[in-house]
């Protein structure tokens, strides 16, 4: 073999290794962001409990009326002393029907467990769309006689002031001081991570 032919195959072998060093460098860096990554959303979503945001417990849950559909009237002031989850939901929303129902089945004894009373109340005229009677929803999907569990209508400035985004089903956590703990959508999503902070 000629000493061209050696110079050669020896540069050839030496990019190639060069090559195969960048390649295990790349590597590496990827591996190293991806586990960043993976550490990040895990600690950001410990950092909240879950899927929903806490909110400094400085700001505390106004005191505004509940009508029941059991034709009692209820104030949130009269919930405070136990944590308490104020949720807003439509009648006609797939994930208010789920969580309902999940409630019923799955997290309603926990809640009753933890001492934690649920607050459910229909968006201001079921924000403007046709749905079934809140008795209906209730019966169909659960909640109704159940103790801590208090189902009900308010006022169209309450669902302005907790809700201005019209949100289908948003929900608030409120310690035993009657401070907003945290605030979420898609409460029916969210129940595990609800019961840590609360519970």
């Amino acid at each position: 073999m000629s000493n061209l032919k050696k110079k050669k195959m020896e540069q050839l072998r030496k990019k190639k290794l060069e090559m195969r060093k960048r390649i295990e460098k790349v590597a590496f860096l990827s591996i190293t962001v991806a586990i960043l990554v993976v550490v990040g959303i895990h600690y950001s979503g410990s950092l909240s409990g879950g899927n929903h945001n806490v909110t400094k417990p400085k700001q505390s849950l106004t005191d505004f009326n509940v009508y029941l559909i059991t034709d009692t009237t209820i104030s949130t002031k009269s919930l405070e002393g136990s944590p308490l989850v104020v949720w807003f939901m439509t009648t006609w929303c797939s994930s208010c029907a789920e969580g309902s129902e999940l409630l019923a089945s799955q997290y309603y004894n926990t809640f009753r467990t933890d001492g934690i009373h649920l607050l459910q109340i229909e968006n201001y005229n079921d924000l403007n769309e046709q749905g079934m009677s809140l008795q209906q929803f209730v019966t169909q999907y659960g909640g109704a006689n159940e103790p801590g569990w208090y189902i009900g209508t308010s006022t169209l400035s309450v669902t302005q002031q907790y809700n201005p985004t019209s949100a289908l089903d948003v929900y608030y956590l409120v310690n035993s001081q009657g401070y907003i703990v945290g605030s979420g959508q898609g409460l029916g999503a969210n129940l595990n991570s609800v019961i840590e902070t609360l519970g």
